[in-house]
């Protein structure tokens, strides 16, 4: 890769393109084309150095952020289908990508749901939030870290205002009806 900079900043432009209403991606089947150039951009953002995330993180917009948040999200969900922890951690690093740059109280709701899936498909998943954390720097880590210090009850779905629903693709989390 000549330039992963230029390369990661093309990709977010490209993401904008791609998904004006990042609401949109969450309700897609899995997979969808949307999903590997997502994959690319978190895998190639974890090869680099810590100096050029910041950089990156810098330049990324709320709407990206919640589209790369939207994958992790997608990604766990599909670990829950087909019962494996193959992605979960990928996941893990994807719903903290901006570092808590817009609210890390998103941030806090989106792992909840990722660690929620990951229990589900049978893994440990304060492990795999243990092992995402060390594959980043920073405030992203603390927010993985601090996330498995949480109570066994501040972790749950619930307290975030979600549950899991059988929809017609399967497993799959939505929002709780506000009374």
């Amino acid at each position: 890769m000549a330039d992963p900079k230029a390369e990661i900043l093309s990709a977010l432009c490209g993401l904008k393109e791609a998904d004006a209403d990042y609401t949109g991606y969450i309700n897609q089947p899995i997979p969808c084309a949307l999903d590997e150039p997502v994959a690319w951009l978190v895998d190639t953002f974890l090869a680099l150095d810590e100096e050029t995330r910041g950089a990156i993180i810098d330049c990324v917009s709320q709407r990206v952020s919640q589209t790369v948040a939207c994958h992790g999200i997608r990604r766990a969900t599909n670990s829950v289908r087909e019962q494996t922890s193959a992605g979960l951690e990928d996941a893990a690093v994807a719903v903290v990508f901006d570092a808590g740059k817009f609210d890390w109280r998103e941030n806090v709701i989106d792992m909840s749901l990722v660690h929620h899936c990951g229990s589900r498909a049978g893994a440990d998943a304060d492990d795999v939030f243990e092992r995402a954390a060390q594959r980043l720097s920073g405030e992203a880590r603390d927010l993985l870290a601090g996330f498995v210090r949480r109570t066994e009850e501040n972790k749950r779905i619930e307290v975030m205002g979600y549950e899991e629903h059988e929809g017609p693709d399967g497993f799959c989390l939505r929002r709780i009806a506000r009374m």
